[in-house]
């Protein structure tokens, strides 16, 4: 039904939907930040950017993790530089993750590489400045996906056993606050929203067809590997963006309803108009309504982070 044909010329519509976001993005802000490639693992996108200000204070600097999203299928960390630069001069230390892609590894694979992404981070905290008590973890879309799961493992390390995974290193990880724009957790409401290669997507991340996701057999296997599954009280405060136009937004009000009935402190953003109501385009920095959104994810992440307090 599907084809890893069809998964190459989905990478390459998202690879010039980034760069016409990023050219038409205002950037000015990047010369007040650095941005440094490092490798967290041997694969080939095992990579992650940090991303920080020129000036910086005398204290160690809050952390935010950002995941790009594309579906579990496309993306690059390349594309989010503007969005986390943004960030980053705003006074957080941004550790910008890149991930294998599907069909080429499947679940548990990226999630692995998220955690061992951290575990690097905490590797190396006196030597980058950062303050590991102040972490907080943000993506969107599949990216949202995977922040979600981080998140949830830093609350609860024995989820990795759960899934398969070896434990992490560092045990102490924590996070203070979550950041969730457009996000993917659930497999079922992507093959109901309509949204643009949907099949396509899940398939190449759990093997499951369309017609196999909605029938009641495959259940018992999507739970396993749904973030959603794994939240429970401890969850971090969290913010929930999402589109009003946008088809998966009832991932949203499924995140929404689970943390509304555990008692997970979070707030919903809507996101409207004919652009910025469509899937995650409030990061594309284009405008002052771009700007408005990230002012309020920024105060977000302030408010739980103490970013003021370098």
């Amino acid at each position: 039904m599907y084809s890893t044909d069809q998964v190459r010329n989905n990478r390459e519509k998202l690879k010039k939907q980034d760069a016409w976001a990023q050219s038409v993005a205002k950037k000015e802000f990047m010369k007040n930040v650095v941005v440094e490639e490092r490798r967290y693992g041997p694969e080939e996108r095992e990579r992650l950017d940090l991303i920080y200000p020129k000036k910086r204070g005398t204290g160690r600097m809050p952390v935010l993790f950002y995941i790009h999203g594309g579906g579990w299928i496309a993306g690059r960390k390349e594309a989010r530089r503007i969005y986390c630069g943004k960030f980053a001069e705003s006074g957080y230390f941004v550790v910008n993750i890149e991930y294998t892609l599907a069909p080429e590894a499947k679940f548990p694979t990226a999630v692995r590489e998220c955690v061992n992404a951290a575990d690097y981070i905490l590797d190396h905290a006196e030597e980058y400045g950062i303050d590991p008590d102040r972490i907080a973890v943000g993506g969107e879309s599949a990216g949202g996906y995977y922040a979600a799961f981080l998140t949830a493992i830093a609350k609860n390390k024995n989820i990795l056993q759960e899934i398969g995974l070896e434990p992490m290193r560092h045990t102490e990880f924590d996070v203070k606050a979550c950041m969730l724009n457009c996000a993917a957790v659930s497999f079922r409401e992507m093959i109901r929203s309509g949204f643009p290669d949907a099949g396509l997507m899940v398939w190449a991340y759990t093997g499951f067809t369309p017609d196999e996701i909605t029938r009641r057999e495959s259940e018992e296997a999507l739970v396993k590997i749904e973030p959603i599954t794994y939240m429970d009280q401890n969850f971090p405060p969290t913010l929930l963006i999402y589109g009003s136009l946008d088809s998966l937004r009832t991932n949203t009000f499924l995140l929404d309803q689970k943390m509304t009935e555990l008692g997970i402190p979070h707030r919903l953003y809507k996101s409207t108009g004919i652009f910025y109501g469509q899937h995650t385009t409030t990061m594309i920095l284009k405008s002052r309504r771009a700007f408005q959104v990230y002012d309020d994810v920024d105060g977000f992440l302030k408010e739980h982070l103490q970013v003021g307090a370098l």
